[in-house]
């Protein structure tokens, strides 16, 4: 929970597969729609962040994100709708969305962010706890059992729901 941003977002992965191929990243989306269904959010908006917005074939991220949208197009990824490569800008900001010229209904109100690597995605994270003043909750997905990872620097509170959000997903 980002006090900047209008409502909760689920994002995947910050701390656990460094450089995921596209199945894993699919696996990601999967549980990150599993987590945002569990919080209410009934058909959440999915993006795959990338650095830019257009498929570059020098930029296997682009081309995975380009992929990912296409099988939700298709009906092959349930019960979210998913767009990519956004950037992040991209899905976040409306006001991005309306200087780029971007079409899409995940742009610029996101509920669901999937990061390329560990790289942008524990970096995105720690900003938003440490410069942002995030409220967060952290969770490992695709465990046999609740698995709660959280930073030696989060709060007690984040910490406490953490436990919370695990116990929400057994």
């Amino acid at each position: 929970e980002l006090p900047t941003y209008h409502k909760l977002l689920v994002v995947s992965d910050i701390a656990v597969i460094p450089y995921p191929d596209l199945k894993m990243k699919l696996a990601m989306l999967n549980y990150s729609i599993a987590v945002a269904r569990s919080l209410g959010i009934e058909k959440p908006k999915a993006s795959i962040i990338c650095a830019v917005e257009k498929v570059n074939l020098k930029m296997q991220p682009t081309v995975d994100a380009s992929i990912m949208a296409k099988m939700s197009d298709r009906g092959q990824i349930k019960d979210a709708i998913v767009d990519g490569p956004l950037s992040l800008d991209a899905s976040v900001s409306m006001e991005s969305k309306k200087i780029k010229g971007i079409q899409s209904e995940v742009a610029g109100d996101a509920d669901i962010l999937i990061f390329p690597n560990i790289d942008v995605g524990n970096v995105f994270f720690k900003t938003c706890t440490q410069l942002a003043k995030a409220e967060v909750a952290a969770i490992v997905t695709g465990a046999f059992c609740p698995c709660v990872l959280t930073s030696r620097a989060d709060s007690e509170k984040s910490k406490y729901y953490s436990i919370a959000l695990a116990s929400l997903m057994a």
